[in-house]
């Protein structure tokens, strides 16, 4: 079957700064796209809104993508901005509301007392079916309203959020001075709880840790794009600020009932202005991370990349292991305990 183009629309009549698109997110046959600075009501500007499609698990030449729900936060409220970030897996959605100010530390708590501007908030809904045959009805819920254990007017929590089956990793890049901070989040039925406030060993003031994050199995990677040692490659020495805004990213693992960095990852050609770290992704081993203001004139993967002028994405590989199933992002486990980690910039 040949490829198709269909463009989505939301349901709600939009206006002209809606931003529907503004953050996209898609798991199999669902699609999530937000309008973040939709109007919710007169009185709810700029709430923001998040639209789910699906589309036909056995289709035909006549299927279509069509929309399953629209979602909004259940203590909506104008400036929220919800659906600034988005993420799905399976029957899961995440979505960030970085302007929301509630000045709640708890999960479900206080979503009304407002008082801490921008801190920030994320939401979980999740989908469930009923019946059967040609009688099924989906209905998609709020399942929980995440803060950050710490939170602080101005951290827009929510910034960057990513969900892998049970764990949340939400970003919050302007904690502390723009230090920044990133959240773990883990559910054992309908019920979330924090297991881990994440922060770079090297912290320093301005490193905006936790403007991009990504989380899969046992691994969680954070983007710290305003990150200025001129370190190289993997593990090195980070102990100056020589390389304003080179960039650089996190990796980490639960140790106990804590959460560790494991590794410390810069660009090969790291370069003052960089921002590497912008965006990052994980899937089994390998690692994506993005370095938006790179501006080597190289081609193709391992140019020469000493000459300046153009943009570029760097690829890392780590091993945390043997992997089974490395083909399937749902279900690759390791099959021992064994770690190595290397800097690889071949894709595999």
């Amino acid at each position: 079957m040949g490829a198709s183009l269909q463009k989505l629309t939301p349901s709600v009549a939009s206006k002209e700064d809606d931003r529907f698109g503004f953050a996209v997110a898609i798991d199999r046959n669902t699609i999530v796209a937000s309008a973040f600075t939709e109007d919710g009501s007169s009185t709810l500007v700029d709430s923001g809104a998040v639209y789910v499609y699906t589309f036909p698990a056995i289709s035909t030449e006549n299927s279509a993508w069509t929309q399953q729900a629209r979602l909004t936060a259940s203590n909506a409220e104008a400036g929220d901005f919800f659906g600034y970030s988005v993420s799905i897996s399976g029957e899961r959605i995440v979505v960030g509301a970085v302007g929301e100010a509630s000045g709640s530390n708890d999960i479900n708590g206080g979503q009304r007392k407002n008082g801490a501007l921008r801190a920030g908030a994320a939401y979980v809904f999740a989908r469930t079916t009923t019946g059967s045959g040609t009688n099924i009805s989906t209905n998609w819920s709020q399942q929980s309203y995440l803060k950050a254990s710490n939170s602080q007017r101005g951290d827009f929590f929510g910034y960057s959020v990513c969900i892998h089956e049970k764990r949340v990793i939400v970003g919050a890049p302007f904690h502390a001075n723009q230090t920044g901070a990133a959240y773990i989040y883990e559910t054992s039925g309908t019920k979330w709880k924090q297991k881990g406030l994440l922060k770079a060993k090297n912290a320093q003031n301005g490193d905006q840790f936790g403007k991009a994050v990504a989380i899969h199995g046992e691994k969680a990677l954070v983007g710290a794009p305003f990150e200025s040692s001129n370190a190289r490659e993997v593990d090195g020495k980070a102990t100056n600020n020589l390389a304003p805004k080179a960039g650089a990213a996190y990796l980490f693992s639960p140790s106990g009932k804590k959460w560790k960095q494991d590794t410390y990852l810069k660009a090969s050609n790291s370069d003052k202005g960089d921002l590497f770290g912008s965006s990052v992704d994980i899937n089994g081993e390998h690692i994506a991370i993005g370095a938006t203001n790179e501006d080597s004139n190289a081609t193709g993967i391992d140019g020469n990349s000493k000459t300046k002028e153009l943009k570029t994405l760097v690829q890392f590989t780590y091993f945390v292991g043997i992997y089974k199933n490395q083909s399937s992002r749902n279900t690759s486990k390791p099959a021992t305990q064994e770690r190595k980690t290397t800097s690889d910039t071949q894709w595999r």
